[in-house]
């Protein structure tokens, strides 16, 4: 039975098709399902993984001596960025490893993995929302270069999470309000 014949029909295929669930029940899972695959659509150019230049490598970034801060360009990892935006944004910190982050129901968190798959012992990253900046921007926060590798469920727009080794540090920190570069890869 097809995949479309089964959701016209409601049968459920895991069970041999001898359970039997409203069409629209399948249809509504096919649209959350279609919702999901959306959202990770590309959003200026990147998608939810990073350039493989960023994905395993810590981040060194470039910036010409000769140019004014902020510089227009940089060059990360090998690969030219140019400043796309300068957004206010709130500031939070977090460590990878901290108390509370193995409760969550992503099953990520805590053990290591950013949700762009990058190792999170690597404290040259940051988390924002993907759709305010995109997964493999660099931001210049605090006066440190950072990578956007990872995702928090209480991030929205203008809010960037900093990664730092210590939770006692992340927890000292607290929330700051600043304004932050933002780049983005060139084609």
């Amino acid at each position: 039975m097809t995949l479309e014949t089964r959701l016209n029909t409601g049968q459920n295929s895991s069970t041999g098709g001898n359970r039997s669930y409203p069409a629209s029940a399948y249809s509504h899972a096919l649209a959350l399902t279609l919702a999901a695959l959306t959202a990770v659509t590309p959003v200026d150019g990147y998608s939810r993984g990073l350039p493989k230049a960023l994905k395993n490598r810590p981040l060194s970034v470039k910036v010409d001596k000769n140019s004014s801060f902020p510089p227009s360009h940089i060059e990360a990892n090998g690969m030219k960025y140019r400043l796309a935006k300068k957004i206010p944004v709130k500031i939070t910190h977090y460590n990878p490893t901290g108390p509370g982050l193995m409760q969550g129901k992503d099953k990520t968190a805590g053990r290591g993995i950013t949700s762009t798959g990058r190792n999170a012992g690597r404290m040259d990253g940051a988390a924002a929302d993907p759709k305010s900046i995109p997964y493999g921007s660099i931001v210049y926060v605090n006066g440190e270069w950072r990578v956007i590798d990872d995702t928090g469920g209480a991030l929205r727009e203008n809010h960037v999470d900093v990664r730092i080794s210590g939770y006692r540090e992340a927890l000292e920190k607290g929330v700051q309000r600043k304004t932050i570069l933002v780049y983005y890869l060139v084609d």
